[in-house]
């Protein structure tokens, strides 16, 4: 149950409000030259956040689905950016991502349960996401800090949006608090600011 007067739907639809607007200044970011998202990272995460989103969904998330739907259509329009605007290719790491991606799909056809697709996709949202905290801690200046901020804000309005605290319902959106929050850290550290 939500705290305050605001019910969980309200905080779920804010903080997926919030999350497509931080996509939204990526894009625009990226379209003046300012952010080279990495290629592999958004491609891997537009398929592994739309299959997050129908995982949470079918887990029994509700009020904090709209985050999940956020990072499914966000993802894709960055990975699409990505393709003129972008960098990086098919290094070892972005290589291993992909494999991730497709063991997790495999994974997900064979199981047939939304809470271990649902684990797996987590896993690999953060193995995607590799690459990007790595050119994030070498380049910072390649990425949009009020996006990564932005989405660490929307990660925490989404935890008030919970409905009820099952870990198949809590694991995504403590999951993407921390990981947003650790890489707008990460672009604003000291060891960043001295690349």
């Amino acid at each position: 149950m939500a705290p305050f007067l605001i019910s969980g739907a309200v905080f779920g639809q804010i903080s997926g409000v919030l999350s497509f607007l931080s996509f939204v200044i990526y894009g625009i970011s990226t379209l003046v030259g300012r952010t080279k998202p990495n290629r592999m990272t958004w491609w891997a995460l537009a398929c592994v956040n739309t299959a997050l989103a129908f995982s949470y969904f079918f887990a029994g998330a509700r009020d904090t689905v709209w985050i999940a739907v956020s990072y499914a259509a966000g993802s894709l329009i960055i990975a699409i950016l990505s393709i003129w605007h972008g960098e990086g290719g098919w290094e070892k790491l972005e290589r291993l991502c992909i494999v991730a991606v497709l063991v997790n799909l495999f994974i997900w056809w064979i199981s047939h349960s939304a809470v271990i697709a649902l684990v797996c996709n987590i896993a690999v949202d953060f193995f995607s996401l590799l690459p990007t905290i790595k050119k994030a801690h070498l380049n910072p200046r390649s990425e949009s800090k009020s996006s990564w901020i932005l989405e660490a804000g929307s990660s925490l309005i989404n935890l008030f949006a919970v409905e009820r605290y099952s870990f198949a319902i809590i694991i995504y959106p403590m999951y993407l608090f921390l990981a947003n929050t650790f890489i707008a850290a990460l672009l604003f550290s000291k060891s960043s600011k001295k690349i």
